[in-house]
């Protein structure tokens, strides 16, 4: 579970820190002390509370890799789908507020209008989720590289 959180993490705070500006190796370095020192706690939280479990339940057969690369699409659509439900309950929570504003690309304020429902604002959550999904199917082989078939037996 501890191997799964820290790829899990590496595969999101790595993308992250590395666009920033500047670009320079001590500044991506530095945001990732920052990043490990929050998001490594968080990643081995989540992992052991909802990989944990599903884990568990899946080493109580043999584990090929076809199982291995399916539960880490299951498991990484899992997350993304919390992620996904808590931004868009967090949107609306903002579209209905009548004095949300937000900063557009020319710098001028404007007031937030509910984008919710737009297909715009669905097609860069999905290229992400499909992308992090996959990233999960990689982990998951990963760990099973580690990890091997497993050979539980007990009910």
């Amino acid at each position: 579970m501890k191997l799964s959180g820290l790829l899990g993490w590496l595969a999101i705070a790595v993308p992250i820190t590395s666009r920033t500006d500047g670009g320079s190796l001590v500044n991506f370095l530095g945001l990732m002390i920052w990043a490990a020192v929050l998001g490594l706690p968080v990643a081995w939280l989540a992992s052991r509370l909802i990989t944990g479990p599903v884990l568990k339940r899946i080493l109580r057969k043999p584990l090929s890799w076809m199982r291995a690369g399916l539960w880490g699409a299951v498991i990484s659509s899992l997350f993304a789908l919390i992620g996904i439900a808590i931004t868009r309950l967090w949107k609306w929570y903002w579209s209905i507020d009548p004095g949300s504003y937000a900063q557009t690309d020319s710098g001028n304020w404007a007031q937030q209008a509910d984008r919710i429902l737009a297909i715009s604002s669905w097609m860069l959550p999905a290229k992400s989720t499909v992308l992090f999904v996959v990233a999960g199917v990689f982990i998951a082989l990963i760990v099973r590289a580690f990890i091997g078939p497993g050979n539980r037996t007990d009910p």
